[in-house]
This record gives C-alpha cells, sequence and structure tokens, in this order.
C-alpha cells in the first residue's frame, strides 16, 4: 500500500521539470506541469471542451493555435528549479514570437503533452502504454 499524505503533504507536492533537447540550438530547455487553475484558464481562455476528463483539441483551428502557441509556452518554460521564465503580458508573449519557427513549435508541442493537451487519440496511447510500464515501488520527496 502508498504512502498517507496530509492535506499539506497534497499542496507541497510538485513534479520536477521536464527537460527537453533543442537541437538547432544546442540547449536544454525545462518544461513545467501546470496547476489546475493554471490548465483551467488556459482551456477556458481558448475555449477547449473538457470530454471525458481530456482536453479536446479537435476543433482548434490553425489562427487560434497561431495566436496561443506563445501564451502556453509562456506558461510552461521554467529554469531547472520549476521557476517560470515568462508571464503571459503582451510584452513577454511578444518577445517569445521572436522565436525561430521550429524552436518554437518544439516547445509548444511538448508543453502540450506535458499538460494533458496532446488530443483523445495520445491520451488513449499514453494510458495503454503506462499501463504496460511496470511501476516502481520507490517514492521520492
Amino acid at each position: 500500500m502508498g504512502k498517507s499524505f496530509t492535506r499539506a503533504d497534497i499542496i507541497a507536492m510538485h513534479t520536477a521539470p521536464t527537460a527537453i533537447e533543442i537541437p538547432d540550438w544546442d540547449a536544454t530547455f525545462y518544461l513545467r506541469k501546470w496547476t489546475a487553475q493554471e490548465r483551467s484558464d488556459f482551456l477556458v481562455a481558448l475555449q477547449i471542451p473538457i470530454v471525458d476528463g481530456v482536453a479536446d483539441t479537435s476543433k482548434l483551428t490553425i489562427d487560434t493555435i497561431n495566436v496561443q502557441m506563445s501564451q502556453l509556452v509562456a506558461l510552461t518554460l521554467c529554469d531547472e528549479s520549476g521557476k517560470r521564465l515568462y508571464t503571459t503580458s503582451e510584452e513577454d508573449l511578444a518577445e517569445l514570437n521572436t522565436m525561430e519557427a521550429d524552436v518554437l513549435t518544439a516547445l509548444y508541442t511538448a508543453s502540450a503533452k506535458l499538460n494533458g493537451l496532446q488530443g483523445e487519440a495520445a491520451v488513449k496511447e499514453e494510458l495503454k502504454n503506462s499501463e504496460a510500464t511496470p511501476k516502481s515501488d520507490s517514492t521520492s520527496s
């Protein structure tokens, strides 16, 4: 049986940032998972419905994606400790929009996947794969 958690334990828990390599820049970027509130705010701003607990991104248009790409990256891009590097201010979003398109797209794609915005088919595949992967008995603090 797993560890029992208190309210304080649950609120204090955060997943470590995920590293993503961008070979074109010979760089490592760090991405963080959103809080439930950040995810809800982002989905509401995009008017993305939740279907069976998964963001249904099937009806997003390319224009909607282009408008929101920098915002998604701004909410996710962080330093090694998980501190966000950008806000969603107009100035920060404009700065992100000056990034090379393929690099911003790679960060956007990884950020969307990390935060559950990759679509129902990908989520089902991910769940299937996680069921096939043995779980570790070790815990970390």
